[in-house]
């Protein structure tokens, strides 16, 4: 029976609403279907344990989806949605009763292709992985219940998983395109959220809305192994798991347990690849690796007892794919050796990995904290989330306290916790607090009510639900609906602005102090306009997303956006504005190295990503330096591990914009006078840099927005350039890890190299002659011999320039 304190709700009258709706009633079921891994956590387990549904639905399309949401609007039912119910934190379970909705009956997958993959809520990832894989390509990430999880209840339950010490969490921008949300009111809307708004249903526990779709990026697949390392040495294994996770090997998974946390895996993998004693690496690397990573065993004073395909091991049903002993499968493995195991969240912040995780395992390790340690990175940077093993006394109280006081030492010790022993997420405290004080990112699981505001909606962080209820309580007055209300609203504060998404062709460093500037100095909102910035993932990606409109307006380099528009004159990309005047594209090569000369690249290996802006264009560098492009070989990589493989001689090579290539290069020790640069600009290129890309729907839909949104962009830069201490301060701010002697060597490489020179100082930003642009077109169709040519006018409009004043640095 659902429990005796929740509310009574009218299911007779839910049926009656919902006549074509499949329902389940069966009690057993009902109170199976109403758990997830809650009872990890012995404290969680006291809570939820007799909590239930008071039915299960079952919808089988969208239209079943609507239906429900709409009678449980005017009835005042809770809703709790789930997925496969691999949770932990027993965000499936329906608190307060009323209807648990069971999304996998939305099983299909839609389209798997070079655009990423887009699937139903309740598709299994293995079965979005199977079509991906079938077109050559694989999912960034998944979680270690891939074989069970559901994609729509791994984005809005999850956190991260494999994969993401190459792309970071499911929240960082870029890993998830797209969503389908149904809201929960008496007549539901459906919203088609894009780029960074999938954050307002992104890890958020069904509680903002009903996803029913979900779209993702993919990536080309690679050949994955799976790998064990053994230690007789904890420091050993953890300098390298370390060096593994930050070096230019590109491994999918790094996952660090200490002995007494893997002690369920023996069973799992066996006794000669997990030693019992012994301190493991569980890792996914690509084949071509193995050298690289017997080197770095046998350097760290490691044995190498598992070396095997992937998916292989996945697809073998006598064997354990080494990823199912990573991530929640840890505890779980562990669990069924000792169930006093339970375990405990915290954050290995960038920088600090080795030396925090060295204080956790000096205070606690062993017996009562088995350390587990999963590399990730945030924004970019190495981190390790701690998912360690823990043991709490067996009294409740007791237990508590002892968890109480080990919170609190590692938070003294500058250790983040997210404690998962909580039904509630401020008390849960998720460990991003510590790079977003202000709250939880988007919507979010509340313990407190909100104050009511006017005219205002209430950012989903002040709402009041808990794990297992999907009921909104935004104010005082409003329930359920609210969710509708938060996804359709702009953000508090900004109800009167034209809300433009903006997308930088990189991470946000000193090239971009002038987003953060004209964020926090008042220039956007004096312009009218809430400029709402994402990181990019290279130039030549900027002008697909505009395309395909993740983004309103973005800023790339000219010469991929000029290659797309020849090649896709239907998507109608424009440029209305040049901020950079010179393009900072340059090849860079070891100053103590045979390579002299441009031409000397031919016949040797480049390392770069595939959307790098450098890389993008090198082509026409190589007609330009007159080399054959086509002879010079390409090693992909992840945008972290490009300048560790010229700094590891691991690539002859690098391309990329000089201000992240020399600036990155320097921080690894690699200073100035060891780099050989070969600017692209010196052969002869006299190609702009980077613009402002849009498309003519948009110009056409919103140009007062566009107009708006250009002016403030220039006059942000304008404006950094005359206080470039203070815009440098304003990006810390923003970004709370910013190194500022780096920073601000990167801005002042950026004003030297791409923005200003004697035209501009002249003439002001932006000023364009239609005979070099014209240049660059035909130096570009030249050089990928397109089939078309776009003329001077379809690239470049200055009809929604400031004037020329406000351009003038």
């Amino acid at each position: 029976m659902p429990d005796a304190h929740h509310t009574r709700h009218d299911i007779a009258a839910l049926l009656a609403a919902c006549p074509q709706v499949p329902f389940e009633r069966d009690q057993a079921l009902v109170r199976q279907k109403s758990r997830d891994f809650f009872w990890f956590s012995p404290i969680l387990n006291r809570v939820f344990r007799h909590k239930s549904a008071d039915i299960i639905a079952r919808p089988r399309d969208e239209a079943d989806v609507i239906t429900i949401a709409a009678a449980c609007a005017r009835l005042r039912i809770p809703i709790t949605v789930r997925g496969a119910g691999t949770g932990t934190y027993g965000q499936g379970v329906p608190e307060q009763g009323g209807v648990l909705l069971d999304m996998t009956g939305l099983d299909r997958v839609l389209w798997a292709d070079e655009r990423g993959a887009r699937a139903q809520a309740g598709a299994r990832m293995m079965a979005v992985e199977d079509a991906a894989l079938a077109g050559g390509r694989e999912m960034r990430m998944h979680p270690s219940t891939k074989r069970m999880a559901t994609i729509g209840g791994y984005f809005c339950g999850g956190s991260g998983g494999i994969g993401s010490n190459l792309w970071g969490g499911l929240r960082e921008p870029g890993n998830m395109q797209g969503a389908r949300v149904i809201t929960v009111e008496a007549t539901p809307r459906v919203l088609e959220l894009r780029g960074q708004d999938c954050n307002l249903v992104n890890r958020t526990y069904g509680s903002t809305g009903i996803v029913v779709e979900v779209e993702i990026p993919l990536t080309p697949t690679r050949p994955w192994r799976d790998a064990i390392i053994a230690f007789q040495h904890f420091p050993a294994a953890l300098e390298a798991a370390h060096a593994l996770a930050t070096g230019p090997i590109p491994a999918k998974l790094v996952s660090l347990l200490e002995n007494t946390a893997a002690i369920g895996l023996p069973p799992v993998f066996g006794e000669d690849a997990a030693p019992p004693g012994d301190h493991l690496i569980l890792a996914m690397v690509d084949a071509a690796d193995e050298a690289a990573l017997r080197s770095l065993a046998t350097t760290h004073g490691g044995r190498i007892t598992l070396f095997a395909d992937s998916r292989g091991r996945e697809a073998d049903p006598d064997a354990v794919p080494v990823y199912e002993g990573t991530w929640g499968h840890t505890t779980l493995h562990a669990r069924k050796v000792d169930r006093d195991v339970t375990y405990l969240q915290t954050l290995h912040p960038p920088g600090r990995i080795i030396e925090a995780a060295t204080w956790s395992w000096h205070a606690h390790g062993g017996h009562e904290m088995p350390l587990h340690l999963e590399f990730i990175r945030y924004e970019g940077q190495p981190a390790a989330n701690g998912a360690h093993l823990l043991r709490l006394p067996a009294d409740d109280s007791a237990a508590r306290a002892r968890l109480a006081e080990i919170i609190a030492a590692h938070e003294a010790a500058g250790i983040p916790v997210a404690n998962p022993h909580v039904a509630t997420v401020e008390d849960g405290s998720r460990h991003k607090r510590a790079r977003r004080p202000a709250g939880l990112q988007g919507a979010g699981r509340s313990a407190r009510p909100a104050e009511p505001r006017q005219n205002a909606v209430l950012p989903a962080r002040h709402s009041m639900t808990t794990k297992g209820d999907t009921t909104m309580i935004l104010t005082r007055r409003a329930a359920l609906g609210a969710g509708a209300a938060l996804l359709a609203a702009p953000r508090i504060g900004h109800a009167q602005l034209q809300r433009v998404r903006f997308s930088l062709d990189w991470i946000f460093h000193g090239s971009y102090a002038f987003a953060a500037a004209g964020e926090r100095n008042g220039i956007f909102r004096d312009a009218g306009v809430d400029i709402v910035t994402s990181r990019g993932f290279g130039s030549g990606r900027v002008p697909v997303d505009i395309a395909a409109g993740t983004y309103d307006i973005g800023i790339g380099d000219m010469t991929p956006a000029i290659r797309f528009m020849a090649e896709n004159p239907d998507r109608n990309l424009v440029c209305v504005a040049i901020i950079y005047d010179q393009s900072p594209a340059c090849a860079t090569v070891r100053a103590d190295g045979p390579i002299t000369d441009a031409k000397m690249l031919e016949g040797k290996t480049l390392a770069a990503p595939e959307f790098d802006g450098g890389r993008q264009i090198f082509p026409v560098f190589a007609n330009y330096a007159g080399f054959d492009a086509s002879k010079v070989s390409w090693n992909s990589v992840s945008p972290e591990l490009r300048e560790p493989m010229l700094v590891q001689r691991r690539a002859d090579g690098i391309t990329g914009f000089i201000t992240s290539t020399g600036l990155s290069l320097k921080g690894l020790g690699m200073d100035w006078p060891a780099q050989r640069i070969f600017r692209y600009k010196n052969y002869g290129m006299d190609f702009y840099g980077s613009g402002l890309l849009t498309t003519r729907q948009v110009l056409r839909e919103r140009p007062e927005a566009i107009r708006a949104a250009v002016g403030a962009l220039i006059k942000a830069s304008v404006w950094t350039y005359k206080n470039p201490a203070q815009a440098i301060q304003y990006l810390a701010q923003r970004e709370t890890l910013t190194n500022v002697p780096l920073e601000t060597e990167r801005q002042q490489v950026t004003f030297d190299e791409m923005m200003v020179n004697d035209q501009v100082k002249a003439r002001g930003l932006s000023y364009v002659e239609a005979p070099r642009m014209q240049r660059q077109i035909d130096g570009i169709v030249s050089t990928f011999n397109l089939a078309r040519k776009p003329s001077v006018d379809e690239v470049y409009t200055d009809a929604y320039l400031p004037p020329v004043a406000d351009r003038m640095l």
